[in-house]
């Protein structure tokens, strides 16, 4: 997914350098407060509030609607057992095993510049699931080159990405709060895993990609096809307060 603020902007090799610390140091602030933010929630996103009984956990309890969950997600995961993952079998009635803790990924996607294929990481948007014995960026790695993936972990990935995304339509308030927290979450379809519905959280900030000779320039330089978004500190400094307008259209009718 391309950045969220304008593109195509030329820099000099000094604001890109200034730019390039500024957006670090924003992003680590960001990303440090936004997995504050889950931790504090982390009981409202136990995977037993989808799965009740059918998921491993240290608490067993039954809960309206999870025999049709667990057949809900039978039936969704059964839709990615093949390609790329090539898991061996179908969904088992026994407890699902999902560890309840959330972790976040850089959101990445590929660019073409000047004929070459550009990693882009944004600073201000990351990928949550809940852990397992892959991050994102190892699937990812595996996948591309083609090795034999580690069975249990890969299915791990699928199942926590599913049944997060169960979730988060179960209780919409989830999905408010972070809003109200001025999050933007979403779900996107990751092509390169095989079309796996991934949650997708956006602090709020915009960032922008440089026009493509700053992009070549710089991943020459440093001989890594990787690059960056860069933080749009106009537009940070301009940003509304959803809480002031809300309250202001309140007053005003």
């Amino acid at each position: 997914m391309s950045s969220n603020g304008p593109a195509g902007r030329s820099l000099s090799i000094d604001q890109l350098t200034d730019l390039r610390a500024k957006t670090e140091a924003v992003s680590a602030h960001l990303r440090k407060r936004l997995e504050g933010h889950l931790g504090t929630m982390r009981v409202a996103f136990a995977p037993r509030w989808v799965l009740g009984k059918h998921v491993r956990s240290g608490v067993r309890e039954d809960l309206v609607g999870s025999d049709a969950a667990l057949e809900q997600l039978k039936q969704r995961y059964s839709g990615f057992r093949g390609m790329p993952f090539l898991l061996p079998r179908e969904l088992e009635d026994g407890p699902v095993s999902i560890e309840g803790v959330l972790e976040l990924y850089p959101w990445e996607y590929t660019l073409a510049v000047g004929g070459k294929a550009i990693k882009m990481t944004s600073p201000v948007r990351w990928v949550a699931n809940y852990r397992c014995g892959y991050d994102l960026g190892q699937l990812r790695e595996a996948i591309a080159s083609k090795q034999p993936l580690r069975n249990d972990d890969a299915k791990g990935f699928v199942l926590g990405s599913l049944v997060l995304v169960m979730l988060l339509e179960k209780t919409p308030g989830l999905t408010q709060l972070l809003t109200d927290l001025r999050y933007d979450v979403e779900i996107a379809p990751s092509e390169e895993l095989g079309g796996l519905p991934l949650v997708t959280i956006h602090a709020g900030v915009p960032s922008f990609k440089p026009d493509d000779a700053v992009i070549l320039s710089a991943t020459r330089f440093s001989g890594v096809p990787e690059f960056i978004e860069l933080i749009d500190l106009e537009a940070a400094n301009a940003l509304a307060d959803p809480f002031a307008a809300g309250i202001r259209s309140a007053l005003a009718r």
